[in-house]
């Protein structure tokens, strides 16, 4: 139900695979944030007990407590590194429209390039030079 929800808000794949990636990461960090929370809030229980004037042993609950921890940074740390290349791409998207229109006026420069090249070389031999209406004659 809750995917559903999600696909809707982001337009499923009416705006590409970029809105599919972004609803998986959100969903992702949605679900780590809900872990992230239960994580806090049974650390503050443990405290709680722990400073309680009652003096009970707590060590499995401590060491259960640091194994949920270090498992959830397990899940979580690979993330990282996609996180950081999907904003890292998101961030370069400009870039890649300034190279895109920077390649495309150079593409049609090039011809009208080619051709002053060419007939710019003083070629004394040149069987256009001899023609009526010859286009390097005019200037």
């Amino acid at each position: 139900m809750k995917a559903t929800g999600r696909s809707e808000r982001y337009g499923g794949l009416q705006f590409g695979s970029v809105a599919v990636l972004h609803a998986v990461l959100d969903t992702v960090v949605d679900s780590c944030t809900e872990a992230s929370v239960q994580v806090r809030s049974d650390l503050t229980a443990l405290e709680r007990r722990v400073f309680s004037p009652d003096r009970e042993d707590l060590t499995e609950e401590i060491y259960s407590l640091k194994r949920e921890v270090v498992e959830f940074r397990h899940a979580v740390q690979p993330l990282a590194p996609v996180v950081q290349d999907f904003a890292g791409a998101h961030a370069g998207w400009p870039q890649n429209d300034d190279m895109l229109r920077i390649s495309a006026s150079a593409a049609i420069l090039a011809s009208p390039t080619l051709i002053v090249g060419i007939y710019g070389m003083n070629f004394a031999h040149m069987p256009e030079l001899n023609w009526t209406y010859c286009p390097v004659s005019a200037g």
